[in-house]
Formats: C-alpha cells, structure tokens, sequence
C-alpha cells in the first residue's frame, strides 16, 4: 500500500509541476501572438471606383445626423435613450466573460503556476489530508480556467493556444483523479489513531 501511495504522490507531483510549466509557456505563447480584436479591418471609403459609394457614404452620414438630431428631440441633448452597448460596456462584458481566464492576467497565472509548483512539492515532501484536499481543489478551479480557455481559443480559431488548453485541461482534470485517489488510499487520522492506541 506504501507503494502505491508513493506512486500516487510521485505522479500527481510531476503532473503538477509539469502542468505549471505548461501554463507559463502557454500564457507567454499567447500574449505574443497578435490580437484580432485590435487589428483594424475598417475599409477606406474613398477607395471605391465609380464616386457612387462616395455619394452613398454623404448620404448615410447625412441620414446618421438626422437620426442624431431625432435622438435629441426625443431624449436630450447628452441623454443616452439607445440600446446600443457602449465601449466601456462592451469592455465590461468582455473582463466578465474572461473572469476564469487565468492567462488573460499576468498576477492570476503567476499565482496559478507558484501554487502548482508548491503543492507539487507540499504533496511529495508532506502528503498530509489537508494538502491532498488542496491540491483537489486547485486542480479543479485550474481545470475550470482551462475550460473557459479551451472554449475561448477555438471561438477564435487559435489552434496552438487552443491546443495547450486542453493539454492543460486534461492534465488538471487527470491531477483530480489523482488526489482523489490518493485521498482514499491515505489512512483517515482515527485510523490512525485507533492502529496506534490498539
């Protein structure tokens, strides 16, 4: 049983440590990679031939400023009446949908891979419960990022980076298992007790 438990830890140690790196590796690959989101892909206007976009362009101009004065007949001057969403909501939305993205944020993904790397050498140095019930937790919290990563890379075609997310996902998912494993081959403490005072 001693083996096994061994086994058990020495695994769920490497698959941690191994996992941290993947994660730093992964978030450097991804914050050199260009965004799509800032390339500009707004046409030039006057680049059309024929002058009829042009005079379409005026006309559509001049129809917007209708609108904006109707906008302020009905609302206000400066009133927002529109439901149109604004940038500040629209980057709002955004930090709410990349909340669990742990690479999106340089503090979160230091904090994500210097816990990987302790409770890889708390579960090999100390396999106490209370450090087997931690590593459970991190795992599934990491692997929770690791989805929403996995979802948000193939949403936006990023094959690479989409890869190293499931990579991450399975290996977070599989230290899970592990823990849990090792949570019941580990002796409770009043067994522990009850063998020693018997």
């Amino acid at each position: 049983m001693q083996l096994v438990q061994r086994q058990l830890r020495l695994a769920l140690a490497v698959l941690l440590a191994s996992a941290a790196v993947l994660l730093a590796v992964g978030t450097t690959v991804e914050h050199h990679q260009p965004n799509k989101t800032t390339q500009a892909t707004t046409p030039v206007s006057g680049a059309t031939t024929g002058g009829q976009a042009g005079e379409d362009a005026h006309a559509g101009n001049e129809a917007g400023e209708q609108r904006g004065e109707d906008h302020d007949q009905l609302h206000g001057p400066g009133e927002s009446g529109s439901t149109q969403p604004t940038a500040s909501a629209a980057g709002e939305q955004d930090s709410g949908e990349r909340f669990l993205g742990v690479a999106e944020s340089l503090p979160l993904t230091i904090a994500a891979v210097a816990a990987s790397l302790a409770l890889a050498v708390a579960i090999w140095v100390r396999p106490a419960r209370l450090v087997i019930w931690a590593v459970l937790l991190v795992a599934l919290v990491l692997a929770a990022a690791d989805g929403r990563e996995l979802a948000h890379h193939l949403h936006e075609a990023r094959t690479a980076l989409a890869t190293i997310a499931g990579v991450l996902l399975a290996m977070h998912l599989t230290a899970a298992c592990l823990a849990t494993l090792l949570a019941m081959a580990s002796p409770s403490p009043t067994a522990v007790r009850t063998t020693a005072g018997g």
